[in-house]
């Protein structure tokens, strides 16, 4: 993904399940919420994330999740972006 898009509130992420805690599959989700300041905290492993699911129709159901600090970065997408209707999620 393009080194422009930034992480913070408004951010769209599809996270696979090994990045995300207690999940089945893709998560789409656009983010909300974020648990902790990751400059004040760079080391942190995971941190816990809100927002609401995206779907190849739109927004979905709210969801909380904690996911893989490291995996952030890959997993962001440009804010129009939406899962295609082939997504397994």
């Amino acid at each position: 993904m393009s080194t422009d898009l930034k992480f913070g509130v408004g951010a769209v992420i599809e996270l696979a399940e090994a990045d995300y805690m207690y999940g089945t599959g893709t998560l789409a989700l656009k983010v909300e919420w974020i648990g902790a300041d990751l400059n004040a905290f760079p080391t942190l492993e995971w941190v816990i994330l809100g927002g609401r699911e995206l779907h190849p129709n739109g927004l979905g159901d709210p969801r909380e999740t904690c996911a893989r600090v490291s995996a952030i970065r890959d997993a962001l997408r440009p804010d129009d972006w939406r899962p295609g209707l082939d997504w397994k999620g």
